[in-house]
């Protein structure tokens, strides 16, 4: 429902509007929609009635995006052609023309039809991250959301990559095939988080680059030891002997 002032020239000074949003029979983040309602447009005087209401259907304000194949397609349009053809497919110049039309034939009554591109705002939020060592040198990681061909497993693991070389090992050519990302529940990764809001891919790799920059920080006295001793230090020499450090503490405190 929506109640308009405007000018002569039909432009817009003043808009109430009344939104229903369905929450459905289950919790969603419904409640935050009208929070990125408002975007960047100058609306002039603005005012909201929001009401978010359940009843006995699923959802229709969050769905889960499309993946795989559906996901590629949406990635051979440019902005301009996704423009011209949803104007082609909604008959949007037809329509268009008949408003004008109408706005012709009536003094007092008038309407309007146009396309507005959504701004959406990015925001980046913490995200739970996991990280093990094996003994025998593999590297696995735990990162909460859905891969849904953004990519999402693949820039964790070349992140992890890229910071595990920073311990300049001398076998560090081939550290990428020693990272597993394998897929977290809620048993693993507790409130891993969802997939969404655009910015999931970089927070991961944000928190798994603290991640390994404590790592770093405390096996390289270790590297440094041994490189003293002589001999190449590679991952899997460091790893054992980091290993080893924590099982002799392990077993001092269990002396004590």
């Amino acid at each position: 429902m929506m109640s308009a002032g405007f000018k002569s020239n039909s432009k817009i000074t003043a808009l109430h509007l009344t939104i229903l949003v369905n929450v459905g029979y289950n919790e969603d983040i419904s409640p935050v929609m009208p929070h990125n309602i408002l975007k960047k447009y100058d609306w002039g005087a603005l005012s909201f009635d929001i009401k978010v209401f359940r009843t006995n259907q699923t959802s229709k304000s969050t769905m889960r995006t499309p993946g795989q194949e559906i996901a590629d397609e949406a990635i051979v349009y440019t902005l301009p052609s996704i423009w011209d053809k949803m104007a082609n497919s909604s008959g949007f110049n037809q329509r268009k023309e008949i408003v004008n039309q109408f706005n012709c034939s009536n003094k007092w009554k008038k309407g309007d039809i146009s396309r507005v591109p959504v701004i959406h705002e990015v925001t980046v939020r913490p995200t739970p991250r996991k990280i093990s060592i094996l003994s025998v040198g593999s590297v696995v990681v735990e990162c909460g959301g859905v891969e849904i061909v953004q990519g999402l497993y693949t820039k964790v693991k070349q992140m992890a990559a890229y910071a595990l070389r920073l311990f300049q090992c001398d076998d560090s050519g081939d550290i990428l095939e020693r990272v597993w990302v394998v897929q977290a529940d809620s048993l693993s990764l507790v409130q891993g988080g969802f997939t969404a809001g655009s910015t999931l891919t970089e927070s991961s790799c944000e928190a798994f680059r603290l991640c390994y920059n404590i790592l770093v920080e405390r096996m390289t006295p270790v590297k440094v030891r041994l490189q003293e001793q002589g001999g190449s230090v590679t991952w899997d020499i460091l790893v054992r002997q980091v290993v080893f450090i924590i099982l002799v503490f392990q077993l001092a405190a269990l002396d004590v």
